[in-house]
């Protein structure tokens, strides 16, 4: 055993180096100077690396949102030109032209109810608002609506849109102020929303261009959402805009517009909106002034002008008047630009952030530079007094502390908080070697952790510590080298983070369950694209054959098995996103009696349902299709789990009061009155693995094709 006595004392060695050294004041002076300049060369690096990362994070946002929305209309593009393309449209199409021009002998023409009786279907299948067949001169010739036929045709308003059709090229329309009453976002007619049109040349025998078939969309279906999802944090937005600097999506930021008098509260428009930079931020007050047509254009409208792209990373007003950096593309293609915009203030968060603790930290650096030069002009009965307050610091710190011979790896010394954790007393301590702290298993990673110390003097690692009744908990362990005047020493602060590394697998757990569902919701929304047109053409196909026609099993299939494919889509996209609850005041024995009723039907004669349910437990506040969901789910794996042997599955409802011992093991809960339901079934239950997965999306016991595989995810949700 080392004899050697240890004096862990900092004071007293920094006191007896600085009376050594009679520079120490003219060289501390130099390094605080030197460690202000270095503190502003990594400020103006990170600075130069956030605006980077930024740029690439807009640029990136935008482009996707571009592509999204180039993709969508291609799609629409193409699906409609299958229409214009068919037969049908084409012998109505000729029809319809061969009538006399007027509303009356249109509307009466057999084709015009037969155009509209073939597209019935097809506009409930694609969710579209409505069609047109327009003629050559740019008058409606049949339409969804009444009032629009033998009138001229809306896009007459967009220079050369029906002129292109005309000349056989498919193209999607800007949205546009609608002329008839549409559908708002609660189901209610509303004069002037916006409207857009996708556009394709209905062709004669010989390939002749005789008319154009439009179909009328809804932006906010999947315009204003391709846009939706380019929106940055709390305060990032992507829009589009047209030539003229005028806003064609819709506004992240609507109740802001309205309050500061941009827009109408009672029919709220952003298509009447143009992007112009008010002077002022209008989120801080109303308008000043309501002479937007002297408003200058912002930025990114400035360059839409001229047609070009662009980028502001150092700050520009948005159409609010508030700070913001942001890129834009132009689109010359389609004639409009993109956006994509955040608040300065959220952008720059992080970095201003980093920055104060930057400078905070130099300036505690430099003061306690300047601190220890204060000390060293101290005397020695200071330094006394300062020896004895660092002990007290030594033994009250919140790490445990440990000080090490490197030769003999003996412990030199402990503090209180040592003694505590590892419950040995400090004698006892100064009695072991570093490897009596760990287990034999272990030895080998310490011997070479301790090793490492000669080469880099300062280690940090994750081991674990055993305690004097054996038991093991995960540590942090930083070690450096320490010279004193006795010689070099070890000393290793030593944190129990077993805490964390539970948070740490709980934190990873997540982000792996998030980023499945990212991928899944987004996979599904694609595969829904594809799945629009098989199912729709084949409706179609069915449509137009006879009902005892051998072609009629073949579309029966492909319609049966698309419907299959867009179920599936359906629960990939149900774990792609947050499912919306209808919370309300509910009974819950009604509820439980109707999931009974249908478990009755759905479970083998072997199994014995029994259920216990209090007809006065209290209503609570929750989404009754949601428990309903849980309640059938848990009993359909419980059956079955319990269908080859049989079993008892018992369905029980109590009030419960929870008090403090319920709320330490859920920490979700207050205390208070609750309803207890309970599920219990005589199965083989589940072991320690497979209940750490039952929240992981297609994680399933089940043999291949016996029920769903988004294992427990929809119980976790609701």
């Amino acid at each position: 055993m080392s004899n050697r006595k240890f004096d862990f004392s900092l004071p007293t060695q920094l006191s007896q180096v600085i009376m050594r050294h009679a520079t120490a004041l003219s060289t501390a002076i130099i390094l605080s100077f030197l460690l202000v300049a270095i503190s502003m060369n990594i400020q103006t690096r990170m600075r130069e690396a956030a605006q980077r990362d930024l740029e690439k994070s807009l640029v990136t946002i935008a482009e996707t949102s571009q592509h999204a929305l180039v993709s969508w209309i291609e799609e629409q593009k193409r699906a409609l030109r299958l229409f214009a393309d068919s037969e049908e449209v084409r012998s109505y199409t000729e029809a319809l032209l061969a009538a006399d021009r007027n509303h009356g002998d249109l509307l009466k023409s057999p084709a015009q109810s037969k155009l509209r009786d073939w597209f019935a279907p097809v506009m409930v299948t694609k969710n579209h608002l409505g069609f047109f067949v327009v003629a050559p001169d740019g008058v409606s010739i049949a339409s969804t609506r009444d009032t629009n036929i033998g009138s001229e045709n809306l896009l007459i308003q967009q220079k050369d849109f029906l002129t292109n059709i005309m000349s056989g090229r498919a193209l999607m329309s800007l949205p546009l102020r609608s002329d008839v009453p549409l559908p708002d976002k609660r189901g209610v007619l509303t004069d002037g929303l916006p409207t857009m049109f996708v556009g394709a040349p209905v062709r004669d025998k010989d390939a002749n261009v005789i008319a154009a078939l439009l179909f009328r969309i809804n932006p906010q279906d999947d315009f204003d959402s391709i846009l939706r999802r380019g929106r940055m944090g709390t305060s990032g937005e992507t829009y589009t805009y047209d030539a003229d600097g005028n806003m064609l999506s819709e506004s992240r930021f609507m109740a802001q517009l309205i309050d500061a008098g941009l827009l109408d509260k009672t029919a709220p428009d952003t298509l009447s909106l143009p992007i112009r930079d008010s002077g002022t931020n209008l989120t801080k007050g109303s308008l000043r002034t309501n002479d937007r047509g002297n408003w200058p254009l912002i930025l990114s409208a400035l360059d839409a002008i001229t047609k070009r792209s662009g980028k502001n990373l150092t700050g520009y007003r948005d159409y609010r008047g508030v700070p913001v950096v942001g890129v834009w593309l132009w689109n010359e293609d389609y004639n409009w630009g993109i956006t994509t915009e955040i608040d300065v203030d959220e952008a720059y968060a992080a970095l201003s952030n980093n920055l104060a603790i930057i400078r905070t930290a130099t300036f505690v650096v430099v003061g306690l530079i300047l601190t220890i030069l204060l000390l060293s002009s101290m005397s020695r009965h200071r330094v006394v007094t300062s020896e004895k307050r660092f002990r007290n610091l030594f033994n009250n710190t919140s790490d445990a502390v440990i000080v090490v011979d490197p030769a003999s790896r003996r412990l030199l010394d402990a503090n209180d908080r040592a003694s505590g954790d590892l419950l040995y007393s400090r004698l006892e301590l100064l009695e072991l070697e570093i490897l009596d702290l760990h287990s034999t298993t272990a030895s080998e990673e310490i011997l070479s952790n301790w090793n490492r110390m000669a080469l880099e003097n300062n280690i940090v690692f994750e081991t674990s510590i055993v305690k004097k009744d054996g038991s093991i908990f995960d540590a942090e362990i930083s070690v450096s080298l320490a010279d004193l005047d006795e010689g070099t020493v070890c000393q290793a602060f030593i944190r129990d983070i077993t805490h964390r590394k539970v948070l740490e697998e709980k934190l990873s757990h997540s982000q792996r369950m998030e980023t499945v569902g990212t991928l899944a919701g987004g996979v599904a929304h694609d595969f829904n694209n594809l799945l629009t047109p098989i199912i729709g053409n084949a409706q179609l196909i069915a449509a137009n054959i006879e009902a005892n026609s051998s072609l009629r099993v073949y579309t029966d299939r492909i319609i049966s098995t698309g419907n299959r494919a867009a179920n599936l889509v359906s629960q990939l996209m149900t774990l792609g996103r947050k499912s919306e609850s209808d919370m309300a005041p509910i009974d819950l024995p009604p509820v439980l009696d109707d999931a009974i009723k249908l478990i009755r039907t759905s479970i083998p004669h072997s199994i014995v349902l029994t259920t216990d349910i209090d007809e006065d437990c209290a209503e609570i506040v929750a989404d009754a299709s949601q428990i309903h969901q849980v309640i059938m789910n848990l009993c359909i794996n419980a059956s079955h789990a319990m269908e080859k042997e049989g079993g008892e599955l018992n369905i029980s409802l109590h009030p419960i009061d929870a008090d403090d011992a319920i709320v330490k093991m859920i920490s979700t809960l207050k205390e208070g009155s609750y309803a207890k339901i309970s599920i219990s079934d005589t199965g083989q239950g589940m072991d320690e693995t497979v209940r750490r997965q039952i929240f992981d999306p297609f994680f399933s016991t089940k043999e291949k094709g016996k029920g769903e595989r988004n294992g427990a995810r929809p119980f976790h949700r609701a």
